[in-house]
């Protein structure tokens, strides 16, 4: 078995071959060696338990290290180790070296078994050099390793205090340690006991046995976080018992980024206005509210996620709570609100007033039972996502009334129905003047960029209206990228799934076409199915396709969400559709699938796709086009909603009109006859002779290489515009909230940066949104009016 590279000293020898160590049992060590030949991938777990300690011997910095690989259901393998040669210290590289050398170490591992490593439970409290020194070991094994980093806090009884420089400073931008039980903390009752390992030596056999047993400890306790349908790490979601606040990345236990993670995908620009208005909000000590349906399953909960982490490693009070749900009201929310406001709704449709009484009644009682204590009274501002929840405004108002609300619409309400009352038996209209009695309280209208989807009454209201965009981030498992090993497991994982659902077997050397959504009425999923038959009809009559792997394949897939009634009866329609006699000859070719929520799995996918669409025919915005816009996916998008403000047509993907298949089927067969997309962003890759999924894994493979960055100059070339991304939609927040509390710029420094976005004389000044009406945010982030991008 090769020697473990971190346990090699500078002259080559092993770590255990010194004279003080020759006596000793050799150290376990990971197994790189198998005559198994495994056709399938096997997940595993990893526990890891480092400390570093001033060695008696050289009075240098040891690293030791602990590690427990578990396959979900006992400890598989070990391996311990040491290392004394590196130089800890701030601006050495030894931190680096470490960090590489045991990512590396694991993905030998992973490779060389043919397994797939899910998560790796790190045993706090962390070094501090491991939790400070860049790169983060947490981050760089989600980055690097495509893993899930938890960091588990073990029992005070069992760390004891006896290593050097072993625990991380509590601060905003190093929040490891913020969750750790007091050192003496009496056992509550019912509290599971544990021995006190903390008088074990320093320098044993003891002293190992007990890393072995943090080790074992922390994968253990992450294990109760898997799925138990698929027995993989999938979600990090979680709900604070007490009042339903999502726990988001499992209240801290899990630590995808670090803050110059997000600083290198961003413009030196942003970065300054970012950092400033975050400056500016922590010193008022202002506290945030968000209140919106689900806490997993669509782009709102996937903006919620992102955001809050980023907010959080900057040391903002920004909170987010869900509601207990029911199917009985979700079938209201959907059906009867989202749909009958987009205009996607089947005829005769309508809200009852007992629908009504139903809805309310269960919003109360979501107040009762969670949000009576701590969660409305004590917040500054208070953000309503959609209309789901907007009968708490009252509540809010009443409870809290100095609190500010902002009501965020996020889908596209089609204001021809809305506006008139003789258009669809009035049911447009009534559910609109319905809601919009609970969200005329709020203080705030924020709508996506397109002024269409204001409705009337809004605009003849005194409330300010303002466009925003929303956003995806560029570090989660959507976007960040997946290397070439990792595309492998997850189109294995993708293709079970297909076979399974849908019977389809997806050979992955030929091309795709995919379509990442929720399965939707409003998707415009029929429509791609025709467009992909239309254009398949004319690759047989242009004997265009000499060979069977060569011609695409479709792939439709999406998550589902326990609150959207429609998913289901979306998904047989579409097998209703390929069970047609002229779907017959495509329909081998078509894999329809519903994900289990691994937002990596939806990543890969859309990664190594050859061309991807989004042919919605009702949207707010829908931000997978900018997604694959940023992968340099070409992508052919419907003119609906906000799309066409991400698409600039033949430069970095195409428009066509909603519910036009056989525009749709022009545009694959013109991407399919020159075998290159006449597009800015395909010529640049054939030009620097990268693909997506290449860019991605050398991005991967260097230990040291950032996410790309975004490009700030928006979509006057091929790139996407920071307005999209979670930075930049995080400063437009910042600044709303600022505006709304009246905080007055008390730092020099900032007030530089902040003085043409904010009122000099803070709350003094009562005409505060004058200046921002009908406007969008971004322009007042960016400082540019050609930035604005309204539909009008």
């Amino acid at each position: 078995m090769p020697a473990n590279p971190l346990l090699l000293h500078p002259n080559g020898s092993p770590a255990d071959s010194h004279p003080s160590s020759r006596s000793r049992t050799p150290l376990p060590q990971l197994n790189l060696k198998t005559r198994r030949s495994p056709k399938s991938f096997s997940d595993v777990f990893i526990g890891i338990h480092l400390e570093v300690n001033r060695s008696k011997d050289t009075g240098k910095d040891e690293i030791v290290w602990n590690i427990s690989v578990s396959d979900g259901f006992g400890i598989t393998g070990s391996e311990n180790g040491k290392r004394e040669d590196l130089d800890l210290s701030p601006g050495r590289n030894g931190v680096e070296i470490a960090v590489k050398s045991l990512v590396s170490r694991l993905r030998a591992f992973e490779k060389s078994q043919g397994y797939k490593i899910q998560f790796v439970a790190l045993a706090a409290p962390l070094p501090a050099c491991f939790a400070e020194q860049e790169p983060l070991f947490l981050p760089s094994i989600w980055q690097k390793l495509d893993a899930i980093p938890f960091l588990i806090p073990m029992p005070s009884a069992m760390t004891g205090q006896t290593t050097n420089n072993n625990t991380a400073p509590n601060s905003p931008l190093s929040p490891t340690l913020s969750f750790f039980p007091p050192r003496h903390n009496a056992r509550k009752k019912g509290e599971k006991k544990h021995i006190d390992l903390s008088f074990l030596p320093a320098y044993s056999k003891q002293r190992r046995a007990r890393g072995e047993n943090f080790a074992q400890r922390a994968v253990a306790e992450a294990i109760k976080t898997l799925s138990p349908s698929v027995r993989s790490a999938t979600s990090a979601t979680n709900a604070d018992e007490m009042d339903n606040e999502v726990e988001v990345d499992r209240d801290g236990e899990i630590q995808l980024a670090g803050i110059n993670d997000y600083a290198a995908t961003t413009s030196e620009e942003l970065w300054i206005t970012f950092n400033a208005l975050s400056n500016h909000l922590r010193g008022h000590n202002i506290k945030i509210a968000f209140f919106s349906a689900t806490p997993q399953g669509g782009g709102v909960a996937l903006m919620r996620h992102a955001l809050i982490r980023l907010w959080r490693l900057v040391g903002l009070s920004v909170h987010w709570y869900t509601p207990e749900g029911h199917p009985a009201v979700f079938d209201i929310t959907k059906r009867k609100f989202h749909n009958i406001l987009q205009g996607v709704n089947k005829p005769g449709t309508k809200l009852k007033e007992e629908d009504k009484t139903l809805f309310e009644m269960w919003t109360d009682n979501n107040v009762d039972t969670f949000w009576s204590e701590g969660a409305i009274d004590d917040k500054s501002i208070i953000v309503i996502d959609d209309p789901q929840l907007v009968a708490l405004i009252p509540t809010i108002k009443q409870r809290n009334p100095n609190a500010k609300i902002i009501y965020r619409s996020h889908i596209q309400i089609d204001t021809s129905l809305v506006n008139d009352p003789s258009k669809g038996e009035g049911a447009h209209a009534d559910v609109w003047n319905y809601l919009f009695q609970f969200i005329e309280q709020a203080d705030v209208f924020l709508a996506h960029p397109v002024k269409a989807f204001v409705p009337q009454n809004v605009l003849d209201s005194k409330m300010p209206v303002l466009y925003m965009a929303p956003s995806t981030d560029p570090l989660d498992g959507l976007n960040k990228s997946i290397g070439e090993a990792d595309m492998v497991y997850y189109q294995h994982y993708f293709g079970r799934l297909s076979e399974q659902q849908c019977g389809v077997s997806i050979d992955w050397v030929r091309p795709y076409v995919v379509q990442v959504a929720r399965f939707d009425p409003s998707k415009g999923i029929p429509d791609l199915l025709e467009g992909y038959r239309l254009f398949r009809r004319k690759l047989n009559k242009a004997a265009l396709s000499p060979a069977e792997q060569d011609t695409p394949m479709l792939i439709i897939c999406g998550h589902g969400s326990v609150d959207d009634p429609d998913g289901e009866i979306i998904f047989e329609e579409i097998h209703e559709t390929l069970s047609s006699k002229e779907y017959q000859f495509i329909k081998d070719d078509v894999s329809v699938v519903r994900v289990p929520p691994c937002d990596r799995t939806l990543g890969a996918i859309l990664q190594g796709a050859w061309c991807a669409t989004q042919l919605s025919t009702k949207e707010g915005f829908e931000v997978k086009v900018t997604e694959a816009i940023h992968k340099r996916v070409p992508i052919i998008a419907s003119k609906a909603g906000g799309i066409p403000l991400q698409v600039k047509d033949g430069v970095n993907g195409w428009l066509v009109d909603p519910g036009d298949s056989e525009a749709v089927s022009e545009r694959l067969l013109e991407l399919y006859r020159a075998k290159r997309c006449p597009l800015t962003s395909i010529a640049l890759l054939e030009q620097d002779g990268e693909t997506p999924n290449s860019m991605a894994d050398k991005t991967v493979s260097d230990y040291l290489a950032r996410q790309p960055k975004i490009s700030p100059t928006g979509i006057k070339d091929i790139g996407t515009s920071e307005d999209f991304w979670s930075v930049g939609n995080a400063s437009k927040w910042m600044l709303l909230w600022s505006r709304l509390a009246g905080l007055e710029v008390e730092n020099e420094a900032d007030r530089n940066v902040l003085g043409r976005m904010l009122p000099e004389n803070g709350a003094a000044r009562s005409d505060i949104w004058k200046d921002m009406e009908g406007r969008d945010v971004w322009e007042m982030i960016s400082g540019k009016k050609d930035d604005t991008l309204i539909i009008g």
